[in-house]
């Protein structure tokens, strides 16, 4: 274990408040910074990622829990948001469609009009 002081130690005594604990506390803790350089490394947790608001009652995040919960019961209960939102990316596919339609014919237009030739072959189109 690398050399915490005595600070830093009581602090960690403090808030795990179980003293059986605190020794595995404090090792964990030891390795986060090796030598002044920071050895903490992010970990994927599937449970998190798929706990949802059971995750964040087991890390005891009540109020976030809570949001979560009703946040994702009012999604569920309000009748046609999956429909809506079917829609809305139909809707935004063709609006997209448009846009690259419209921007490649009035690239064409301005060609023609300034005497470019867009196609090396006049005789076909496109």
């Amino acid at each position: 274990m690398n050399d915490l002081d005595a600070y830093s130690n009581k602090m960690i005594a403090a808030f795990v408040g179980k003293p059986e604990k605190t020794f595995w506390y404090q090792n964990a803790f030891s390795t986060f910074n090796v030598n002044g350089v920071d050895a903490m490394k992010w970990r994927w947790s599937w449970w998190a990622f798929g706990g949802g608001f059971l995750f964040l009652l087991y890390r005891k995040q009540y109020i976030p829990s809570l949001a979560l919960l009703v946040a994702s019961f009012t999604v569920g209960m309000i009748p046609f948001v999956g429909l809506i939102l079917a829609v809305d990316r139909i809707l935004d596919m063709s609006r997209t469609a448009v846009n690259v339609w419209s921007d490649s014919t009035c690239a064409l237009v301005v060609a023609r009009l300034e005497g470019e030739t867009p196609y090396a072959d006049e005789t076909t189109t496109p």
